[in-house]
């Protein structure tokens, strides 16, 4: 009988090792989701989470499986259980394991939307003559410098004036530069200062318009920008990087609208998306946007795994307090039948 009870406690001892190392793993889990959680609203409500709810959690677990009745008979606490850890470790591995797919696809998807909306505009302006006019322009410009460095005259010829002529016709307030005579000395000078009035005048002409300028070259910024974004993440994803991302994509969300509606005043843009779709950025790693990101991926079946992960995260620790509340009872009935033996 000392031999039984003696093994009896060995398996007592390595249960509560046992139990006390998956707690560790139980607590840190839950609480590294429920810390970025939070982080959105201040670095202090995240720790504050980190603490709070692993903590109910555990005791929540512990008094389950401590119970005589188990599960069944404390169904409202177990379901309880699975709605405070659930939150947890769902967030934790939508995170770790889809936190950098879900901002990668965010940008993909945000990067093709900013390609329509330039195509739309570089098709507006095409459609609107703009285009025409500024290749024409391109090419009287190019033949003026090709006259300028002429060294039989330096653009002071008749070719010269009229290519002149043509570029007033088509960007009034345009006009020659003063000179005394030929002196091909200065023919670069000449050329970058006719240049840059060129240029500024195309900017500034009433039938170049502004409005498809604006988005266009916006546009490009954009995707420049989500391209570097996306090669950030490729290599330095971290869940506590979201609150920059998210700040990142909310700025080129509002640009989006607002390039948008300024292409809406010049062209018909009904079959343009009115705006960005970063749903799930945002709703990644905020307590109160859970629900939201939950919705959003049901059709995920990763989802379900996560889920299915965290309700059995839960069993195992009401099934590890069980194991060790059975085992001390099985102690106390040796050690009472061996007093009333003597």
């Amino acid at each position: 009988m000392s031999s039984a009870r003696a093994d009896q406690a060995g398996r007592h001892r390595v249960i509560q090792v046992i139990v006390t190392l998956y707690s560790f793993i139980f607590f840190f889990v839950i609480a590294y989701g429920y810390f970025f959680l939070f982080t959105n609203m201040s670095y202090a409500a995240g720790l504050v989470a980190a603490v709070i709810c692993p903590s109910l959690a555990w005791f929540l677990a512990k008094w389950v499986g401590s119970s005589e009745t188990g599960i069944k008979g404390n169904l409202p606490v177990f379901c309880l259980l699975l709605l405070v850890s659930a939150s947890g470790v769902y967030n934790s591995a939508m995170l770790y394991w889809e936190g950098e797919r879900v901002v990668t696809d965010v940008i993909g998807e945000s990067e093709d939307r900013y390609e329509v909306l330039e195509a739309q505009a570089i098709q507006g302006r095409t459609d609107s003559g703009v285009v025409r006019k500024v290749d024409e322009i391109s090419a009287l410009k190019e033949s003026l410098f090709s006259e300028i460095r002429n060294p039989l005259n330096c653009g002071q010829g008749q070719e010269a004036q009229r290519i002149i002529g043509d570029l007033q016709r088509l960007l009034p307030g345009f006009q020659p530069l003063s000179s005394k005579g030929v002196n091909c000395g200065h023919n670069e000078a000449v050329i970058e200062d006719y240049r840059s009035k060129i240029d500024a005048l195309v900017a500034k002409a009433p039938w170049n318009n502004a409005d498809y300028t604006t988005v266009i070259e916006g546009s490009k910024s954009a995707k420049s920008e989500l391209d570097r974004l996306n090669s950030q993440m490729s290599t330095s994803y971290s869940p506590s990087g979201l609150r920059e991302i998210r700040s990142i994509l909310e700025g080129l969300e509002t640009r989006y609208r607002d390039y948008r509606h300024k292409l809406a005043r010049q062209m018909n843009v009904d079959k343009l998306p009115a705006s960005l779709d970063i749903s799930q950025v945002k709703n990644l790693g905020d307590a109160t946007k859970l629900p939201a990101l939950f919705l959003e991926r049901t059709n995920q079946i990763s989802t379900y795994i996560y889920l299915g992960l965290a309700g059995g995260f839960d069993y195992l620790m009401v099934h590890l307090f069980a194991l060790a509340r059975r085992n001390r009872v099985r102690r106390a009935m040796m050690t009472n039948t061996l007093a009333g033996a003597w």
